[in-house]
């Protein structure tokens, strides 16, 4: 099997286990500025290979920084960046897998304020870093690629590569060429097709190839196939070399499929080749020199511009009988979006509860709860919400009065294992009455996919048996969101489906 065909297959096997609905962060969400000029950033991991977390930010346009990460236990990480009201600040992330003898990178990509080619490197993503000496089938300090970079502006897609070298030639002799490529794939077309597409930087060598945008394939005896389908530009700069295509150029063609596409995501590596031609038969060689680690890319445009903060609304409290004590809810509404730094529930006796939410979007009302035991002595209490640490929102309230045994409002209680593997798990729910009960699942964007196939016999604890199909289909790897509906009850799971 020849080389090319092994980076190939590598590239879609890549593809077709990482690029999912499965991003390796989950939830990411920010504070209003705090005591100490900072904004406090949080988000939630998912079980399995990813480490490496990496945060970057640029304020104003400036070069891109990077802050320290810190695990703060139960799969979540928190950051703090320092920002003042008014200025324009763009964040991005990134983290790492291994897979097999390889490493994969899952990244969001810099997005560029305009299609300025070549882009400014300090602005662009640091996709991946490679080795020296690692070339495959054919050596030279010119095809040993040290490191690779991606952005995205509002036409364009770009990409940068280093070598040892430093320089980037293209003809080494009459029968002798270089060429480098940055390759693109989409993971919903790509795996079926076996077609990736490039951005390839080579000699005019007639006939043969020139410096284009192209959709390769494996062609005749396991050599690659180029069919050109449009322009790149192209330069070498600073000891770096820039390339970028026009996304419509991409996007036209229909073997690359739908962009956006559902994951919001592409797969990139970089290669370098060497090329051999027989003049007197006029057949090119193609031999690897070197590529990248793929690298999964997430077009997420993340961004945080305020002029100013305003404090978040505390809306509709309510304090309820429960089984055993009280349930003590309330929506939570910031203009800004902002997660809140404090969410307590302060009982008349000094006893402080937290607050804690099951949503994580906060460009709507999310709703906060707590459980008050019936051994507490209170009269009154009081929601105390701050999404700076500084400035507090509070709500008076007061403990229901106790009821007789028939209008006690039981708190729904689910036991479910996360992450889920293949087969069925069975899924425990306590707290239920004899009213129609819903099981709905929604993905990590929040769309609707579908209810739970069951049958509820009115039992006050109730197992369901489920093999994470929604609609007679099993879920893709991803993580998703169970909402548990009795009457004006209900209960939200946040869980990962495996691969």
């Amino acid at each position: 099997m020849k080389n090319y065909i092994m980076l190939l297959v590598l590239l879609l096997v890549v593809v077709s286990s990482y690029a999912q609905d499965l991003s390796p962060w989950q939830g990411v969400r920010h504070s209003a500025v705090d005591i100490n000029g900072n904004l406090n950033f949080l988000f939630n991991t998912v079980p399995g290979d990813f480490n490496g977390y990496e945060f970057h930010y640029i304020i104003n346009g400036g070069a891109w920084n990077t802050t320290v990460l810190n695990d703060i236990g139960a799969g979540l990480m928190r950051t703090q960046v320092p920002y003042q009201y008014g200025q324009n600040l763009k964040y991005r992330l990134k983290g790492i897998a291994g897979f097999e003898d390889e490493i994969i990178t899952y990244l969001n990509p810099s997005f560029l304020d305009s299609d300025t080619f070549p882009p400014a490197i300090n602005q662009m993503a640091l996709s991946n870093t490679d080795a020296t000496g690692d070339s495959l089938m054919y050596y030279h300090a010119a095809l040993d690629i040290t490191s690779s970079y991606f952005g995205v502006s509002a036409n364009k897609f770009h990409s940068a590569i280093t070598n040892v070298s430093g320089a980037f030639p293209v003809m080494v002799s009459l029968t002798s060429y270089n060429l480098y490529m940055s390759m693109l794939m989409n993971p919903e077309s790509a795996v079926g097709d076996s077609i990736v597409f490039a951005m390839v930087h080579t000699f005019n060598i007639a006939g043969i190839i020139s410096p284009g945008l192209y959709k390769i394939g494996m062609g005749e005896g396991g050599e690659p196939s180029f069919e050109r389908i449009g322009n790149i530009q192209s330069q070498v700069s600073g000891g770096r070399l820039f390339m970028s295509c026009n996304i419509a150029d991409l996007i036209n063609d229909p073997d690359f499929g739908a962009w956006p596409n559902d994951m919001n995501a592409l797969a990139n590596s970089i290669a370098s080749m060497r090329i051999n031609l027989d003049l007197s038969t006029m057949t090119p060689e193609f031999l690897i020199g070197d590529y990248t680690n793929p690298g999964i890319i997430e077009f997420v445009d993340r961004r945080y511009q305020e002029s100013s903060n305003s404090l978040p609304l505390l809306v509709y409290p309510v304090v309820q009988n429960a089984e055993g004590g009280h349930l003590v809810t309330v929506g939570y509404d910031d203009a800004n979006e902002d997660f809140p730094l404090i969410s307590q529930l302060e009982l008349s006796n000094g006893t402080i509860y937290p607050m804690t939410a099951t949503e994580m979007d906060y460009s709507e009302q999310v709703s906060y709860s707590t459980f008050v035991p019936s051994s507490e002595d209170w009269s009154s209490a009081e929601l105390r919400f701050s999404d700076n640490g500084i400035n507090f929102v509070t709500v008076e309230v007061y403990p229901s009065s106790v009821p007789d045994a028939n209008s006690v409002i039981k708190v729904l209680q689910c036991n479910m294992p996360n992450p889920l593997p293949r087969g069925s798990v069975d899924i425990m729910v306590k707290g239920l009455d004899g009213s129609k009960v819903d099981f709905d699942i929604y993905n990590i964007k929040g769309q609707h996919l579908g209810k739970i196939d069951f049958q509820h016999g009115g039992q006050h604890e109730f197992t369901l048996s489920w093999d994470s199909s929604v609609n007679g289909k099993r879920l893709q790897a991803g993580v998703y969101f169970m909402r548990i509906k009795q009457g004006s009850r209900q209960i939200n799971r946040k869980f990962v489906v495996l691969p």
